[in-house]
């Protein structure tokens, strides 16, 4: 068993704690870590922390057989200071004329696999992996960078996924005369479905990822639902013990789809909106094609 902590701090309020943990005992083996980090930034308003903890997990069932996990988990939340013009950068590079703009991050990420071996020449790897995550953003932003913040409805974005997939693979250990060889083939299948939306989000100054309440305040809603089936053939010849070639060939089908509206906002010199046009879109595209290498 071997554990790790180390402790740094550095400027404007930087600090990073990381700790990790692994070893062996018997057929079961592990590693992990847990990592936090803050900071305030060279700029105001670009204070950030983030979490981070992942973990792999290995047990050896039979001589010939292993399976395992793996485990990740991330949260980021930075303030966001904007960025500057030339003019804004010679004046002063360390400005910032955006205090209410914040970007988020949950990203969880998981797999499964296994591996097994008939023989010194055969085996093959089972894999199955997943993504649950989100990202969202908020904050004034409008087109000229050098505008003043106007303390209105902030700009909010918002993107949820979820991702699954599997994938197995063959590989054998053969040769062809003199020549050594490594072929490998499989199959992989992914399944994505992305949610994403925009709107107005509120006034104020803090990290808040809710709208604005009523349907008037979304100005889009979409969704990206997505697969891919792919069969793929590679193989090394080792022409001596210093030249080898790789051909290598794959098949993809991939069925992508957006479902969803976007709403035409028009507001008179107050702001108030005078109508809101909502356009429904429906598209699909289905496609296949053959790469080869």
């Amino acid at each position: 068993m071997e554990l790790t902590a180390r402790q740094t701090l550095g400027s404007f309020g930087f600090y990073n704690a990381f700790t990790s943990l692994s070893g062996t005992h018997k057929k079961f083996s592990y590693y992990t870590f847990f990592q936090y980090k803050k900071g305030n930034g060279w700029r105001p308003n670009s204070e950030f922390n983030s979490y981070n903890f992942y973990t792999n997990l290995n047990y050896q069932v039979t001589e010939n057989t292993k399976v395992g996990i793996d485990i990740t988990k991330m949260t980021y939340l930075s303030q966001q200071p904007g960025g500057l013009t030339d003019e804004m950068f010679e004046q002063d590079p360390r400005q910032s004329n955006r205090s209410r703009n914040w970007f988020n991050v949950d990203w969880n990420l998981y797999a499964f696999h296994l591996d097994h071996k008939f023989n010194q020449n055969n085996s093959v790897n089972l894999r199955f992996f997943g993504l649950n995550a989100n990202r969202y953003s908020v904050g004034f932003r409008p087109n000229r960078v050098a505008t003043i913040d106007d303390n209105s409805e902030r700009d909010l974005i918002k993107g949820d996924f979820e991702n699954w997939g599997t994938e197995f693979r063959y590989l054998k250990r053969y040769s062809l005369g003199n020549i050594q060889s490594i072929g490998i083939t499989g199959i992989r299948y992914y399944h994505g479905y992305n949610h994403s939306t925009q709107g107005f989000g509120s006034t104020g100054s803090d990290a808040n990822f809710n709208y604005l309440p009523g349907e008037d305040n979304l100005l889009n809603d979409y969704e990206f639902p997505n697969k891919n089936l792919s069969l793929f053939w590679e193989n090394i010849f080792f022409l001596n013990d210093k030249l080898s070639i790789t051909p290598g060939v794959r098949f993809e089908n991939i069925k992508t789809s957006a479902e969803g509206y976007y709403a035409v906002v028009y507001r008179d010199l107050a702001g108030n909106i005078l109508e809101r046009n909502v356009v429904e879109e429906s598209r699909k595209n289905n496609r296949s094609f053959l790469l080869g290498v």
